[in-house]
């Protein structure tokens, strides 16, 4: 993202806290504050805050009205936040966030798993893991009193964190779309993945990438695994060729060491099932690498950035596969064995060393039950890869 569009939303974001004190609320007040919206939102229009002396510039009411978006969403940004409080004090005293049409979840202290009955009585267990990344497909979940107050905690963490990327993601695409300074076919790559996040699940392409994110992120949730996924905004994915981040927390190894920063290992990943586009994609590559520090590419601070090209043309198969009964874990977890081993060999290559892969897929991957007498795995499964 931009750092002059970071400063114009901290500057939404004091109107906002503003128009929400007690004197902002009289009829008055709610005239001060739309005449103060009115001049932030020409000021970051016209660029000439210094200059207000000088005669307004013809600023057309498209940008007016997207401008106002702008600010609307910062507004529903800060009232996530406020409700995430809410929602925290909720469970600190014992109670329970109801979503609506989800499915209740118990934990079970037997096996510390996380379960629901569903349609036909079975009982149904899954991870945290899967809790967490669920919200993807569009599945919420209702948890009850028995689950730890640590896992409520982090589900409404991860809810909080997935809503407000998406409002950013809205405002960035509201701002690109109508700035002078953003080029057509720059504008056109905007409006087009404003409509894949209107309609996510009728591409192939975001199915498969949804998938992808979604395996590697809970790999990195597993305890003792020292990588994170994050999630790249709408700025990133056009300007930079970015589909997510994953992120290595420290090459040091020990339970006790903590993370090093400076050690750490941060990839950009550029995902693709389409292999006749893998030329275009990685000469785009080959210019954010090259453009890496100049002006329009401020912010990609990297170590490097990846190409990651599968074919996957089953993606759709598998969704629809998943969609009868839509059970935790998501389509993802339809995918063969063989073909997570090749994900993970994909995406951690370059953060991890080969024999750290084998290691990870080892205790990942495969069942426990089929490593009990082995270490890492033959070196022929990698090379099969």
């Amino acid at each position: 993202m931009r750092e002059s569009f970071e400063k114009e939303l901290h500057t939404y974001n004091e109107l906002v806290k503003e128009s929400k004190q007690e004197q902002a609320l009289t009829k008055e007040g709610r005239a001060k504050m739309h005449e103060k919206i009115d001049t932030a939102i020409t000021d970051t229009l016209s660029g000439k805050i210094e200059h207000r002396d000088l005669p307004k510039a013809d600023i057309g009411e498209g940008a007016r009205e997207a401008e106002m978006d702008i600010y609307k969403l910062q507004r529903e940004k800060q009232n996530l936040m406020e409700r995430f409080f809410k929602h925290t004090k909720t469970i600190e005293q014992g109670g329970t966030i109801e979503h609506r049409d989800a499915r209740t979840v118990s934990f079970d202290q037997t096996n510390r798993r996380l379960f629901y009955q569903n349609e036909k009585g079975e009982k149904v267990t899954f991870s945290k893991e899967e809790l967490f990344t669920d919200a993807e497909w569009g599945i919420q979940y209702t948890l009850d009193v028995s689950v730890p107050y640590n896992i409520q905690k982090e589900y409404l963490v991860n809810e909080l964190k997935r809503e407000i990327g998406e409002k950013l993601d809205a405002q960035i695409i509201k701002r690109e779309t109508f700035s002078d300074k953003v080029h057509e076919w720059k504008k056109k790559a905007y409006e087009a993945l404003s409509g894949a996040k209107e309609k996510p699940l009728e591409q192939r392409g975001v199915i498969a990438e949804k998938m992808v994110k979604n395996f590697i992120k809970k790999i990195a949730q597993i305890p003792g695994v020292d990588f994170e996924v994050r999630d790249a905004d709408v700025y990133q994915d056009v300007e930079q060729k970015i589909d997510f981040i994953i992120r290595r927390k420290s090459h040091a190894r020990g339970a006790r060491v903590e993370e090093v920063v400076s050690d750490a290992r941060e990839i950009g990943i550029q995902f693709t099932t389409a292999l006749d586009k893998v030329a275009h994609k990685e000469k785009q590559i080959e210019r954010v690498k090259l453009a890496r520090g100049e002006e329009g590419t401020a912010g990609l601070h990297l170590d490097d950035l990846v190409l990651v090209k599968m074919p996957m043309a089953y993606t759709r198969e598998l969704y629809a596969k998943w969609s009868k009964e839509k059970r935790p874990g998501g389509p993802e977890k339809l995918l063969a064995q063989s073909e997570q081993i090749k994900l993970l060999t994909e995406l951690l290559r370059g953060v991890y060393s080969d024999e750290e892969i084998k290691e990870l897929i080892a205790t990942s991957i495969y069942d426990q039950e089929e490593i009990k007498e082995q270490k890492l795995l033959p070196e022929t499964v990698l090379e099969n890869v």
